[in-house]
């Protein structure tokens, strides 16, 4: 008779070496925004805006210096704007884990998860306003989508 062969306890796969599907990271809350910060309540009177679709107080929102990130006018910009909230019968916005990181020149970057939800079309992604304080109202200069979140949609 043969002896049995001995069975390895030794891992075939070393377990941290392991990684997941990558997801683009959700930004840490940060302690400022939970604070009630003005920059933060700029943040969500916009989207509160956003989702109630006033354009007026939505407009409001962005800085004389706003440029669109994808190139086109400010003009054509809104005018896009204008027709999308007409044409939604309902939105919903969410932000979710906002961090807030504040400039050398005294403006703040907000980046945050924004879940967008209306009857005709959601999406869920990381986004970025680059905001400055005019009169005191914190106002968007920029806006950026970093990335699409991968994963069950809102």
């Amino acid at each position: 008779p043969h002896p049995a062969p001995e069975l390895s306890l030794q891992p075939e796969t070393n377990v941290a070496q392991i990684r997941p599907d990558v997801i683009p990271p959700f930004p840490k809350p940060d302690p400022a925004a939970a604070s009630g910060d003005p920059v933060l309540k700029s943040v969500n009177e916009w989207a509160a805006a956003w989702a109630r679709r006033d354009k007026t107080d939505y407009f409001a929102a962005y800085d004389d210096r706003f440029v669109p990130q994808d190139g086109m006018s400010r003009t054509e910009w809104e005018k896009r704007k204008r027709k999308m909230l007409d044409t939604a019968k309902h939105i919903e916005i969410k932000i979710d884990s906002p961090r807030l990181d504040r400039t050398e020149e005294g403006t703040v970057v907000v980046t945050f998860n924004q879940l967008y939800r209306s009857g005709s079309y959601r999406d869920s992604v990381v986004k970025q306003l680059h905001m400055v304080e005019r009169e005191g109202r914190w106002l968007i200069v920029e806006e950026k989508v970093l990335s699409v979140v991968r994963g069950p949609r809102p």
